[in-house]
């Protein structure tokens, strides 16, 4: 049973981390996307 609880610990534990890297990576994008429209309203 240990065994058990374990695992679904780690299993939502590595969800939790892989949604956290995928809002990280949508951020990074937008920035990204942010950049190119800064630097033409600059000109």
């Amino acid at each position: 049973m240990a065994l058990v609880r374990q695992t679904t610990a780690t299993q939502a534990q590595a969800r939790r981390a892989k949604i956290a890297l995928l809002v990280d990576e949508g951020m990074e994008t937008n920035v990204i996307a942010k950049i190119p429209s800064l630097n033409v309203n600059s000109r």
